[in-house]
């Protein structure tokens, strides 16, 4: 009997330890959520960290998975600049910090966001400095993201799930950015984003990558699915009298930047079809395979492309060149090689004739050599741009021609069943070594 009443008051005590304890944490929590103290910490936090400013409506405290603060209606303002509302923002502290009696975000965690970017520069001062070159203003703004990024401290996380950005630009429609999913992660020195989001211009986008914020050194990879090369074009600097149809493309990019002052990428890029429209003239392509390197520093932009494939054309190219900078703001000379491991002349010929028949080189080339299979072929075309004209200055092919069908200029003669080597230079087309039967 004398057990049983043990059992009975030590049970009896310890309901009413864990009903204290309970009691305690309903009103620490309400305490915490409610406190003036609790708020100003969590504001004054997050204004470090992005310097703008925090509003919300509610703070509750959960205990599961993990305790964390639950801010409720929520909006967040860069004035003129970003706008966030979020109906739940969840809030990770530090609980080693807690404990000690400081407030220290680890995680923030944000459901749903709609948030609207202002890129309209600011009206320009009378006494605004001069314009500034593109390699310093890319220069100043990246020290500003590493600035930012700089902030999250050397254990953070911030994840957005379902998330939606608006753009808004001058000149041009708000371009709208959806089905975010972003992790962004600090450890030490290095900064690594995952996020996963879809455009009109991209299609649905993946990106995966790190950042060194002691080296400003950088990697990563961005996959690509249904990439608009039409509405890229749109985005770009004008191509005057160039336009593409919509295609859906594929593009996968493999980049390692060493801060600012230079950066290479490995792509790979598939485009079922394509029209590509000059003027009045226009080229269809289907099957386009596209490997290669690309480098990039603010002087010039160069590339070796190991494979460019076009089945509609029966192609099989390479090349490589550079297009330099003058100026910093715009190119100025563009230098291309191209190599040719496999070419039909026939379609060659009807490709360029179709999209470039008012260049004069283009029916000085093929009105001669119009039909045969070229290999070991190699190009060369310099172009320069003056007075805001482009002007090709050098333009230099050689090839191997099989089965080729040559018209000579000046007669009414053919050369059938033609092999030997084509050379042309400029305007002028030359024959080595050429064998082939003469057609009356």
């Amino acid at each position: 009997m004398k057990r049983i009443r043990k059992y009975l008051l030590a049970g009896g005590l310890a309901l009413v330890i864990l009903a204290a304890i309970g009691i305690t944490l309903i009103l620490a929590s309400r305490w915490l959520t409610a406190s003036d103290a609790t708020r100003k910490k969590i504001t004054s936090e997050i204004a470090r960290l992005t310097g703008g400013e925090l509003h919300y409506e509610k703070l509750s405290l959960r205990l599961l998975p993990l305790p964390h603060l639950t801010a409720l209606q929520v909006n967040f303002q860069v004035p003129g600049k970003v706008s966030l509302e979020t109906t739940s923002l969840a809030i990770y502290p530090d609980l080693a910090a807690l404990v000690s009696g400081s407030f220290e975000l680890d995680d923030l965690v944000i459901v749903r966001p709609d948030v609207h970017v202002n890129l309209t520069p600011a009206p320009a001062k009378p006494d605004s400095r001069p314009q500034i070159a593109l390699d310093k203003r890319l220069s100043e703004t990246m020290a500003t993201v590493f600035g930012v990024l700089g902030k999250l401290g050397p254990d953070h996380m911030i994840k957005v799930r379902d998330g939606a950005v608006g753009l808004t630009r001058p000149g041009k429609p708000e371009l709208i950015i959806d089905n975010i999913d972003m992790r962004l992660k600090s450890r030490g020195q290095v900064v690594a984003l995952d996020l996963d989001c879809r455009t009109d211009i991209s299609g649905q986008m993946a990106f995966k990558g790190s950042v060194d914020l002691g080296t400003h050194n950088s990697q990563g990879r961005i996959k690509l699915q249904g990439l608009n090369a039409r509405a890229l074009l749109v985005e770009l600097p004008p191509l005057p009298g160039v336009t593409l149809s919509d295609t859906h493309s594929s593009v996968d990019v493999a980049f390692s930047a060493r801060a600012v002052e230079q950066v290479k990428a490995t792509v790979i890029c598939k485009i079922p079809k394509v029209r590509i429209q000059r003027q009045q003239r226009s080229l269809a392509l289907q099957g386009v395979l596209l490997r290669g390197d690309i480098e990039a520093d603010p002087e010039k932009l160069t590339w070796n492309i190991k494979t460019l494939k076009i089945d509609s054309r029966d192609l099989d190219l390479g090349s490589s060149g550079t297009l330099s900078f003058g100026s910093r703001t715009s190119p100025d000379h563009l230098k291309l090689d191209a190599t040719g491991r496999r070419i039909d002349v026939a379609a060659v010929a009807h490709s360029f004739t179709e999209f470039a028949g008012d260049q004069a080189w283009v029916p000085t080339a093929f009105n001669v050599a119009r039909e045969g299979q070229l290999t070991k072929a190699t190009c060369h075309l310099e172009v320069r741009k003056k007075d805001g004209k482009w002007t090709v200055v050098d333009l230099k092919a050689a090839g191997h021609i099989t089965k080729g069908l040559i018209t000579i200029p000046g007669a009414d003669l053919d050369l059938k069943e033609v092999s030997g080597k084509v050379l042309l230079d400029n305007q002028r087309v030359n024959f080595k070594q050429m064998r082939g039967r003469l057609h009356f």
